[in-house]
């Protein structure tokens, strides 16, 4: 397996246990550990989509690797920032900006 496998498989594990939280009623749906992980999935699927197929060596057209790179772009833009910044602050004290 390669390192990226192990990463999405992580990441998958993270997003379940956020579900099923969230279904359950411990997360709420806009809380700041939901807006933190969502912005992650978001995050990493859109880089991922970006650098996958920017291989020249993967069989694909090039208007559908423009296609593929724009909505990698459109993922990490859908990101909700505003909310992310609080997130972080509030918890890790991190500032983004």
């Amino acid at each position: 397996m390669k390192s990226y496998h192990y990463f999405f498989y992580i990441l998958k594990l993270i997003i379940l246990i956020a579900i099923l939280l969230s279904r359950v009623g411990l997360i709420p749906v806009n809380g700041k550990y939901y807006i933190i992980i969502e912005s992650l999935f978001k995050f990493s699927l859109g880089v991922f989509i970006i650098i996958y197929f920017s291989n020249k060596n993967l069989d694909v057209e090039r208007h559908d690797r423009i296609l593929f790179f724009i909505s990698g772009v459109v993922l990490i833009s859908m990101i909700d920032y505003k909310a992310l910044k609080v997130a972080l602050k509030e918890d890790y004290k991190i500032n983004l900006f």
